[in-house]
């Protein structure tokens, strides 16, 4: 008759002899998912407030709220830069959800067009738009002249 250890289930200061689990074994699974989970919490935490921190607030207008994405800010040249802006549509508004642009603004000669323009509307799919738009000056009190005034004051200094 062929006895094995595996029939005794039996535990040494080795490790488990057979059948028999330690605690730890027993255990892992709930302590993996626990630290799966916490460390989940921590990175969505983490980007969320890195979402925050890159997206600044410029204002409102006829209820819109207006940011831009300050990692974006890019100058292409002593006088332009370029960057991107959302617009939040409040709750109620009929046809869009949020729009996006990637703009460029001529610092010296006051102006702005649109290079992109991603509109997010309420039904339907997403319309994206890659041409661009035809120079515009910015008008004083304006969102455009809130955004030029931000992006170009931090242009000292730059190529």
């Amino acid at each position: 008759m062929n006895i094995t250890v595996e029939h005794y289930g039996t535990t040494c200061k080795y490790g488990s002899i057979g059948g028999g689990r330690t605690w730890w074994q027993r255990h892992r699974l709930f302590f993996m998912i626990n630290y799966v989970v916490a460390v989940g919490v921590v990175l969505f935490a983490c980007n969320s407030m890195a979402l925050e921190a890159r997206w600044k607030f410029i204002g409102v207008a006829e209820e819109v709220k207006f940011y831009y994405d300050s990692l974006t800010v890019a100058y292409t040249d002593k006088s332009t830069v370029r960057f991107w802006t959302t617009q939040v549509f409040p709750e109620g508004h009929a046809k869009v959800i949020e729009s996006r642009y990637l703009n460029e603004i001529n610092c010296t000669k006051r102006t702005i067009r649109f290079i992109q323009a991603h509109i997010k509307p309420k039904h339907g799919k997403d319309s994206i738009s890659k041409e661009p738009s035809p120079l515009m000056n910015i008008a004083p009190d304006t969102m455009f002249e809130k955004f030029h005034d931000t992006v170009c004051r931090n242009n000292m200094g730059h190529p």
